[in-house]
């Protein structure tokens, strides 16, 4: 009897919180699709003219696959070229991504090796992506810094949606989403999915001032 009455409590018990653990998700996810819905897509005003001159910063390690249709889609931005710089810093690649970067030759693209900037402690941590974010910053000479990865490839007027955006409203931080495309099997579809998920998450918590993460690869 008193082993039946014990299971019952302990059924009982993790039923309530089963139930409970699954409102709570539910308000949760009704919570961040209204974020969701109440963010504003931004478009460029009509009278918008460019004055930022904007720092882009690229970490890149063995994009030899990737980094030349990068570069190609910012210098394809309808910004003024001699309002922007890029700044790639290599991640001591293996591959042929200096290389890459060195034949484009333009005035305006900066390429830091990493290993020609560490020391020894800095190479004892290991964390080499965010100390090559972190020296490109530092070497930054834009009033607005903005970061993508080297499997990137931005649309045309990405630069102009951002420095619009920030000039208009003169926000400290600005974090924008990712689109993924040419998933090539079942778990990359999956993963999209993961990330456009986080993505929603992003836009819904900073909508609500509850900033827990984005997307550094538009940023």
């Amino acid at each position: 009897m008193f082993l039946a009455t014990a299971l019952s409590s302990f059924f009982n018990f993790y039923l309530v919180l089963a139930i409970g653990l699954s409102l709570f998700y539910c308000w949760l996810m009704w919570t961040y699709r209204k974020g969701w819905m109440e963010t504003k897509e931004w478009q460029i005003p009509a009278t918008f003219t460019p004055s930022l001159f904007i720092s882009i910063v690229i970490p890149a390690r063995d994009e030899a696959k990737n980094i030349g249709a990068c570069i190609d889609s910012l210098l394809e931005q309808n910004y003024p070229k001699n309002l922007f710089e890029i700044i790639i810093v290599d991640d001591h690649s293996s591959d042929e991504t200096v290389s890459i970067i060195e034949s484009y030759g333009q005035n305006n693209i900066q390429l830091i090796e990493l290993k020609n900037e560490i020391n020894t402690d800095e190479r004892a941590l290991n964390s080499f992506k965010k100390l090559a974010l972190d020296l490109a910053i530092k070497k930054a000479k834009g009033s607005l810094i903005v970061s993508t990865d080297a499997d990137c490839i931005v649309q045309p007027n990405w630069l102009s949606l951002i420095s619009s955006f920030k000039e208009s409203n003169n926000y400290k931080f600005v974090a924008a989403p990712v689109n993924f495309h040419q998933e090539e099997n079942l778990l990359e579809k999956f993963q999209s999915l993961d990330f456009t998920g986080m993505m929603g998450i992003t836009a819904a918590g900073i909508n609500f001032r509850l900033m827990n993460m984005c997307n550094g690869a538009n940023l």
